[in-house]
C-alpha cells in the first residue's frame, strides 16, 4: 500500500518569496526518506495545482508561483538530486518519488511543465458502474437499497460525484435544522436556568457539549435517509445550481449593457 505526502494549493503561496518552492522540495525529500526507511512505495500529492499556480484572466503571477513551477520542472528533469538549502553534494542522491497532481483545468498551467516526458496526463471520467459504486458507498450505512441509489443517480443523470456528496451532507443538515427550530431550551440532566428556545439556545447547547468535551447532542441525532427525502433534497440542490447559472447569465447581460 502506497503512502502519500500531501500538499494543497493553499501552501503554494507565502508572504516570503521562495518558501513554497522550498516546501515542495522538503516534502519530496520526506517522501523519499519514508520510502527508504519503511521500504514502501511513497508519492508526493499536490491537490488543485491549477488553483495555486494557474494563469487566470485579470490575475498576476507572483515570484512564488514562478518558483513553484520551476521547482516542479527541475524535479521532473532531475528527480534524484534535490537540494533544500544545504551545500551542494554530488553524492547526495535520493530515491525517485512519483509526483501526483490534481487539477480542474490544466490549460491554466505553464505549458512546458505539461509536455510529454515531464507529465503523464489522465482525464478521469467515471463510468456508470464507478459512479454507482462510489455513491452507494456514501449511503452504505443508511437504510437505502442499491436499487434506490441507482434510481437517485438516474434521476440526476448530468450531475457529478460532488453533487451526491452534497446530497449526503444535506441529509444531516436538514435534520439539524429541524432540531434547531424545535429546540425547547431544556438540557437533559441540567437543573439550572433553561436555555433560550430555537436556534440560539441550540447553538449554546452545542457549545456546552464542546466545553464539556462531550458529544451528547451529536450522538443523539439519528439521520433518516429515504428515497423520497433523497429526491426532494436532490431537486432542491439542482434548483440552487440553476439559480446560480441564471445569476451568472444575468451578470453577463448586465455587463454587455454597461459596455453599450
Amino acid at each position: 500500500k502506497a503512502q502519500a505526502v500531501i500538499m494543497s494549493a493553499g501552501e503554494l503561496e507565502d508572504e516570503i518569496a521562495g518558501r513554497p518552492a522550498k516546501l515542495i522540495r522538503e516534502r519530496y525529500r520526506k517522501a523519499a526518506d519514508m520510502s527508504k526507511a519503511r521500504g514502501v512505495l511513497t508519492c508526493l500529492v499536490i491537490n488543485d495545482l491549477d488553483a495555486g499556480v494557474g494563469n487566470f484572466r485579470e490575475t498576476q503571477n507572483t515570484v512564488n508561483s514562478q518558483m513553484v513551477v520551476g521547482t516542479l520542472m527541475n524535479l521532473c528533469d532531475d528527480p534524484k538530486r534535490v537540494s533544500v538549502g544545504q551545500d551542494w553534494r554530488g553524492k547526495d542522491v535520493i530515491r525517485r518519488v512519483p509526483i501526483i497532481i490534481t487539477a480542474n483545468d490544466l490549460n491554466t498551467i505553464y505549458a512546458p511543465l505539461l509536455r510529454d516526458g515531464r507529465m503523464e496526463k489522465y482525464n478521469w471520467k467515471p463510468s456508470r458502474k464507478d459512479i454507482f459504486e462510489m455513491v452507494y458507498t456514501m449511503f452504505r450505512d443508511d437504510d437505502v437499497s442499491p436499487e434506490e441509489v441507482q434510481y437517485v443517480i438516474d434521476s440526476f443523470p448530468n450531475q457529478g460525484l460532488d453533487f451526491f456528496g452534497a446530497l449526503k451532507a444535506r441529509m444531516a443538515d436538514s435534520e439539524v435544522r429541524m432540531r434547531m427550530e424545535a429546540y425547547d431550551g431544556k438540557v437533559e440532566g441540567y437543573e439550572g436556568t433553561p436555555l433560550p428556545k430555537g436556534p440560539p439556545g441550540y447553538l449554546r447547547l452545542l457549545m456546552k457539549d464542546l466545553r464539556d468535551g462531550e458529544n451528547r447532542e451529536g450522538d443523539s441525532i439519528k439521520i433518516e435517509v429515504s428515497l423520497e427525502k433523497l429526491l426532494e433534497e436532490g431537486k432542491s440542490l439542482a434548483q440552487e445550481q440553476e439559480y446560480v447559472n441564471q445569476i451568472r447569465l444575468a451578470g453577463e447581460y448586465l455587463k454587455n449593457n454597461d459596455d453599450e
